[in-house]
This record gives structure tokens, C-alpha cells and sequence, in this order.
């Protein structure tokens, strides 16, 4: 099977296998991410598997990417989820909050140490009524292996655990208007 890079090229799967950086640098896809940022000027800053193995209890909590990402401003930033399986409802697809983007950075929490909770500091959103409102309008989006979704860096999405036989895998894929996007100060 598939296993994660560790340390800091956990986020560099393009830059350690060719497959990753085809997918990640695929015409199709970065004409669409070249539309929707409105720019010709662009680079993948970062890309991450993510596994589900079957009948686990993993899950990603409600967050938005621009909360740990360290780049400013994250309104020039966005995440492609390319799926590498099938991914749905049961075996823990994204669910986003619709329009959720247009509020901007929203506050987290970290520390939550949620056994299950994939999220390498266990980071969500802070604001119970934030989370009420995201569930109750959410949107799940299953995808076939080879499709791929677009979102913003202030969207706000989780995904559930996978209850299903089969393995869910995903290619993250962040790009940003290399002629607008910076690393905040303090972070890399």
C-alpha cells in the first residue's frame, strides 16, 4: 500500500515521486486552478497524501487550510483534492460548508488531542455556532478515482471516518498566485 512521507516531506509528495508531480502539474487541473485564482502565475507550494484505511475511525475535523498553511494573503490560495480511489460518503469524503470562504479566517483551536482525529495538531475551528452551521448546511462531495475538487483556503471542510472495505486516498495539492502569495512572518 501507499504510506505517508514523514517530517517535512509529508508536504512534498511532488518533489518525491513522479506520479505526484504529474497529477499535481497535469494541464487540465492547473488550467482550472489558473481560472479560479484569475492568474497565470502559478506554483504548487505543497502536496499531501491522505489516507483512510478501511474500517478506521480517522476523520478530519472542521478547518480551514489557511489556518496552518503560514501564507499570506490565503485569499490567492487554493486546495486541489485529487481523488487516487473512490471517495465517498462511506469511506469519509470531503464535506464542505458552503460559502463558508467568504467569512475569511475563522479562529482554531489546536490541542484537542482526538485519538482519531487526523489533523496533525488536532486543529478546528473554535466557534461552536461555526461548526453547528457547517454541519447543518454541509455538502458532501464524492469523487471517482482521477477526479478532483477545488477549494479555497478559507473553505471550511472536514471529512468523517471510513466505514467502508476499501482504502480512501487523496492527493492534496496547494497553489497559490506565486506573484501575490508570502510566507507570514514566523512561519517557513
Amino acid at each position: 500500500g501507499l504510506s505517508t512521507p514523514s517530517g517535512d516531506w509529508r508536504f512534498r509528495v511532488h518533489l518525491l515521486q513522479d506520479w505526484a508531480l504529474a497529477v499535481a502539474t497535469s494541464e487540465v487541473l492547473v488550467k482550472a486552478v489558473k481560472k479560479v485564482l484569475a492568474t497565470e502565475n502559478v506554483l504548487v507550494w505543497s502536496t499531501d497524501l491522505n489516507i483512510k484505511d478501511p474500517n478506521t475511525e480517522k476523520f478530519y475535523s472542521w478547518h480551514q487550510d489557511s489556518t496552518y498553511a503560514g501564507l499570506h494573503p490565503a485569499g490567492n490560495c487554493v486546495t486541489a483534492w485529487y481523488a487516487l480511489t473512490d471517495a465517498t460518503e462511506l469511506n469519509g469524503c470531503l464535506r464542505f460548508s458552503p460559502g463558508s470562504h467568504v467569512f475569511g479566517q475563522v479562529e482554531h483551536v489546536e490541542g484537542f488531542r482526538e485519538k482519531e482525529n487526523a489533523l496533525s495538531l488536532s486543529q478546528r475551528v473554535s466557534d461552536s455556532q461555526t461548526i453547528d452551521a457547517a454541519t447543518s448546511n454541509q455538502v458532501l462531495l464524492e469523487l471517482n478515482a482521477g477526479e478532483a475538487s477545488l477549494h479555497s483556503f478559507f473553505t471550511i471542510h472536514c471529512s468523517g471516518p471510513n466505514s467502508s472495505q476499501n482504502s480512501r486516498v487523496g492527493l492534496a495539492i496547494r497553489y497559490v498566485d506565486a506573484s501575490k502569495v508570502q510566507p507570514r512572518e514566523g512561519k517557513r
